[in-house]
C-alpha cells in the first residue's frame, strides 16, 4: 500500500472495490467493511456500488449487496452483523481436503448461507457486481462472469449471464474449491486464476473518459512471496514442492495481476490496497489455509486488522470520507443511513464453537424475524 497520505492530487471520482478471495481470511474484508460503515453511517452497497470478486468475495457480497425482503434500500445486514455470523457460518467448511475421489459434502455450507441468500437473483444486487467462477473443459477462456452492471449516468442496467440466475448457485459455484467441494454446475473456484482484468474494464468503460477512478482492494492475507519463491525452488520433496507451487499461484500470481491491471488503469496514486502479508515469524499471524477454520484463527484476523486500523488511520479516514463524499453525490435522494433488521436463526445443526470473541460466535436468537 501507498505510504503517502491520500490527498487532493489523488482524490478519485468514483471507485471500484475488490473483495478477494481467501476463505476464512475474508473475515478481513468483513471487518474492513464494517469498519467504513461505522467510520461514514453509510451501508457498503452506496460506499463502495462497484464491487468485483470470487470465492468467498461472493458470499461476502451476497449478504451486503442483496436488499432486504422489507426494505429495498437496506441491503440484507450490515457488515457488523456479517461479521458476528460470519465464523459461525464459515464453521461449516469441512476441516481436511477431499483427496482424490472423497468428497466433501457441501449441505452443512448450504443450509448455513440459504437463510441469507434465499432464491435471489443476479437482478436483484445493488449496485454494479462483477463476479467469476471457472468453467470445467474450457481450455481457452475457462472463467465464467456473472455481472450486473448499472450505468453511473442513465441508470442502464445490462448484464452477464441471465440476469434470473439464483445468487446461490453462483455462491455455491464460487466455493467449490476443487480439494475441498465438487464443481457445482459444472463450475469451479480457482482462487489463483482470477479475472480481475474484465470487471476492472467493463466498469471502467462506464464512465465518462475525463473521470479519474480508484481501486481498493480490501483486506485479506497472504504469504510472503520470497519464502513461497525459496521453498518452490530449493525444495526436493514433491510433496513440499507441490506445495509451494499452489502457495506460489494464490499468493504471487492473482495478487500482482490484480494490482498490475489496477495500476495500469488507474496509475499507482489511485490503487489502495489493504491487504497484509503473512508474516510467519509472526507467532500471532494468521494462517494461510482456507480450511481451517478455527475461533483462534478469527481471533488472530480480528486482532491483525484492529492494529492495521490503528497503524493506517490517516489514510482510512481518508478513503471513508471519500467514499461518503461521492455516494452523497451519486444518490442525493437516497437515504444513506444505515439500517439493521433482525436476522433468522442459525440452522439448529451448525456446531457450536466457543466464544473468544465475546459476543461472536453466537447464534441469532430465535425471536429474530426471518428475512
Amino acid at each position: 500500500m501507498s505510504k503517502s497520505a491520500f490527498n487532493a492530487s489523488a482524490s478519485p471520482d468514483y471507485f471500484i472495490t475488490q473483495i478477494p478471495p481467501g476463505g476464512q481470511r475474508g473475515y478481513a474484508s468483513v471487518l474492513l467493511l464494517d469498519y467504513f460503515e461505522k467510520q461514514t453511517g453509510i451501508p457498503s452497497h452506496f460506499l463502495f456500488p462497484n464491487i468485483t470478486a470470487s470465492s468467498v468475495g461472493i458470499l461476502i457480497a451476497s449478504a451486503l449487496y442483496l436488499p432486504h425482503p422489507e426494505d429495498k434500500n437496506a441491503a440484507r445486514m450490515t457488515a457488523n452483523q456479517l461479521s458476528d455470523i460470519f465464523p459461525a457460518i464459515t464453521a461449516r467448511l469441512p476441516k481436511r481436503p477431499a483427496y482424490l475421489h472423497r468428497k466433501n459434502d457441501r449441505e452443512p455450507l448450504e443450509k448455513a448461507i440459504y437463510p441469507y441468500i434465499g432464491e435471489s437473483r443476479l437482478s436483484d444486487f445493488m449496485g454494479t457486481v462483477f463476479f467469476s467462477t471457472h468453467t470445467i473443459g474450457n481450455v481457452g477462456h475457462s472463467y465464467k462472469i456473472y455481472a450486473k452492471k448499472i450505468h453511473p449516468s442513465t441508470g442502464d442496467v445490462t448484464y452477464h449471464d441471465d440476469k434470473d440466475t439464483r445468487v446461490m448457485d453462483i455462491a455455491l459455484a464460487g466455493t467449490a474449491i476443487p480439494s475441498v467441494f465438487p464443481s457445482h454446475r459444472n463450475q469451479i473456484d480457482l482462487a489463483f486464476a482470477e479475472v480481475p482484468a474484465p470487471a476492472l474494464i467493463e466498469m471502467q468503460k462506464q464512465y465518462d473518459r475525463h473521470l479519474q477512478g480508484g481501486f481498493i482492494r480490501l483486506g485479506n492475507f497472504r504469504s510472503k512471496i520470497r519464502g513461497n519463491n525459496t521453498t518452490l525452488i530449493e525444495s526436493g520433496a514433491v510433496m513440499q514442492t507441490l506445495r509451494a507451487a499452489i502457495n506460489h499461484a494464490i499468493s504471487d500470481n492473482s495478487y500482482s495481476q490484480t494490482l498490475q491491471t489496477a495500476n495500469a488503469i488507474f496509475g499507482k496514486e489511485y490503487v489502495f490496497n489493504l491487504e497484509q502479508e503473512i508474516n510467519t515469524a509472526n507467532k500471532n499471524a494468521p494462517k494461510v489455509s482456507a480450511i481451517t477454520t478455527t475461533p483462534e484463527q478469527f481471533l488472530k484476523i480480528k486482532e491483525n486488522i484492529d492494529q492495521f486500523i490503528k497503524s493506517n488511520k490517516s489514510l482510512l479516514e481518508c478513503i471513508a470520507e471519500h467514499a461518503a463524499e461521492i455516494a452523497r453525490k451519486t444518490y442525493p435522494d437516497k437515504n444513506l443511513s444505515i439500517v439493521e433488521y433482525a436476522l433468522p436463526a442459525i440452522p439448529d445443526d451448525i456446531p457450536k464453537k466457543k466464544s473468544i470473541l465475546g459476543a461472536r460466535f453466537k447464534r441469532a436468537p430465535e425471536t429474530a424475524q426471518p428475512l
